[in-house]
């Protein structure tokens, strides 16, 4: 993913990060960092549950400098690790 934060959609649009919060906010209900954050766990269930990529591989995939940031991240919001949802 190359816009990772809502900032960097903020600036494709020309517009503020603020603005354009209240706005998807308004439509949506959530946050921009909500719907990123779900975007990224999206992505990692694909591989994790239809590859056998180290984990590490995905984590550096979606914009990870570190495989444990993307294990703390993917609990952080899942309540499991990767490799549970691997297991599964």
């Amino acid at each position: 993913m190359l816009l990772k934060k809502a900032g960097d959609y903020a600036d494709q649009l020309a517009g503020h990060v603020n603005h354009l919060n209240a706005a998807v906010r308004t439509v949506t209900g959530k946050l921009i960092t909500t719907h990123l954050n779900e975007r990224v766990l999206a992505e990692a269930r694909s591989p994790l549950t239809r590859t056998d990529w180290p984990v590490a591989d995905i984590a550096f995939g979606l914009g990870f400098d570190y495989a444990s940031c993307f294990t703390n991240f993917f609990k952080k919001h899942t309540g499991v690790t990767p490799l549970t949802i691997r297991k599964q």
